[in-house]
């Protein structure tokens, strides 16, 4: 159509063309060859055109473009369907939250990532249980990593869906929330998590039998600086410059106190003390 004209012209198609540079080399020939029909007062035929790749031109192959030049016909035993609009209101009433809404939603009320959104309504089961876990008074990252990184991996390792897991989102948040406050490390917040997904026991129960996570800095100090001490040779490593061996220095505290030493803090500590 002309520059400035709101209605559209005629329209032409180009079939059976095989590769991107011919899609390119057909349009471009259309382009000029309707621009030219066009300046010299001439009108754009309703047809179908082929490419000849070759010259590098269309040529007109068939003029059926019209709904009865493919002989279409009612079909005899079907009867006419009419769907009223109430009933198309009705039915959009009752529709479930869809994915897109669902992942704009999280992430503006939850405040999730775009990724983090994509993976929780990649299925609506997954979706439904983040959001019961989250009704539990969690954090949604805390909720929203655990569910990811362990849940489903221990959903994919025993070979059971969402549903056949034995235990509510009120159990598995007893356990996010144990790590969220130092009272057991991760290590053994997935130790619990595995165990109870097993059967074992309770989630509670299992945490009770392994006590609490030690964080008070004076007992973690004693055990801080008794490694460190026997331990010269690799605190000489590590004040060379070798900042990896700082790891087998938390292995022996977290060795030292049965597990128990909170890591976070543990690491801190050592490398205050390498620093005086």
């Amino acid at each position: 159509r002309p520059r400035g004209q709101v209605e559209f012209g005629t329209r032409a198609e180009v079939k059976n063309l095989n590769s991107f540079t011919n899609v390119e080399a057909a349009l471009v020939y259309e382009i000029e060859r309707q621009e030219g029909v066009l300046r010299s007062g001439g009108t754009v035929k309703q047809e179908t055109r082929l490419f000849d790749a070759e010259r590098g031109e269309t040529r007109s192959m068939r003029g059926k473009e019209d709904a009865h030049d493919y002989r279409y016909f009612p079909e005899p035993d079907l009867p006419t369907i009419t769907i009223s609009r109430d009933w198309v209101e009705q039915e959009r009433a009752q529709l479930p939250e869809l994915p897109v809404a669902m992942r704009q939603r999280l992430r503006e009320t939850l405040g999730l990532s775009a990724y983090d959104a994509g993976i929780l309504t990649s299925q609506r089961s997954h979706a439904e249980y983040f959001e019961q876990l989250v009704a539990t008074g969690l954090d949604p990252k805390d909720a929203s990593n655990w569910f990811q990184s362990d849940i489903l991996r221990e959903l994919n390792e025993r070979r059971i869906q969402l549903h056949e897991i034995p235990l509510q989102p009120e159990q598995i948040a007893v356990i996010v929330r144990a790590v969220a406050t130092d009272r057991v490390s991760v290590a053994t917040g997935r130790e619990v998590l595995k165990e109870a997904l097993a059967g074992e026991a309770d989630p509670a129960a299992l945490l009770a039998a392994r006590g609490e996570q030690v964080s008070d800095t004076t007992e973690l100090l004693a055990w801080v600086d008794a490694v460190i001490e026997a331990n010269a040779d690799t605190v000489a490593k590590i004040r060379a410059g070798n900042d990896k061996a700082i790891a087998f220095l938390m292995g022996q505290v977290m060795k030292e106190s049965g597990g128990k030493a909170n890591p976070r803090v543990v690491s801190k500590m050592i490398h205050e003390r390498l620093q005086e």
